[in-house]
């Protein structure tokens, strides 16, 4: 009977937590994520859930990978600020879009949807469900 306690308690333990099964970088559980991600997800993303969690190491520094539930694709920097948000075929939350670059894409590319945002040093590069992809300056002009 303990054995039996032992076992169902341990994996209820298993299941409040998220983990990955990827042998690459360091796998993490939800909780050891920055606050500043957690709470990013939560209010840009209310109905999915974070199904994986990994700090990685690469050639512009550490930072994070969080994948959700449906497939969704975020990279943050250590400071826990995105860089890379891909929502593969989902349509990214307006909330992430620059009112500028939003605007061009939705007078310009009306029935495409934003689906891929990446930030770099001056700009940041915005994929189109089409397969466009535009590049925009921190202003939100067309670069």
């Amino acid at each position: 009977m303990k054995k039996c306690k032992f076992l169902v308690s341990s994996l209820i333990g298993l299941m409040t937590r998220s983990v990955s099964c990827k042998a690459n970088g360091d796998v993490m559980f939800v909780e050891q994520l920055p606050m500043s991600i957690k709470l990013f997800v939560q209010k840009n993303f209310p109905n999915l859930a974070i199904a994986y969690a990994e700090k990685k190491k690469s050639t512009q520094g550490t930072g994070y990978e969080v994948n959700l539930n449906n497939g969704t694709e975020l990279y943050f920097n250590m400071s826990g600020n995105w860089n890379m948000i891909d929502c593969k075929s989902d349509a990214l939350p307006v909330s992430l879009i620059p009112t500028k670059v939003f605007n061009v894409v939705d007078q310009q590319f009306t029935n495409a949807q934003l689906v891929k945002i990446v930030k770099r040093n001056q700009d940041c590069d915005i994929v189109l469900s089409n397969g466009v992809v535009l590049r925009f300056d921190m202003n939100g002009e067309v670069a």
